[in-house]
């Protein structure tokens, strides 16, 4: 569906914050495609340690809310 990491996280970073959200993916049109309910992805995603992974005081060292995912990890979880 995208060429490169850069093109699906720009397509899910919609006010370009620099991070994007487990809401966001939820949203996203590639969701569209997936066989599975928005309740099934959430508990992947958790039991996966995708998001809410990190504490709230190193969210906010790294400037990306605690649930939400750099481009770095984005990249290296989905495009590897």
């Amino acid at each position: 569906m995208y060429r490169g990491p850069e093109q699906a996280f720009n397509n899910l970073d919609f006010h370009g914050k620099g991070y994007i959200l487990d809401e966001d993916i939820y949203k996203s049109p590639i969701m569209q495609r997936v066989k599975f309910g928005k309740a099934e992805i959430v508990l992947a995603f958790h039991m996966l340690n995708l998001f809410n992974n990190v504490s709230m005081v190193s969210a906010l060292k790294d400037g990306v809310p605690h649930n939400g995912m750099s481009f770095d990890k984005f990249r290296e979880i989905f495009f590897p």
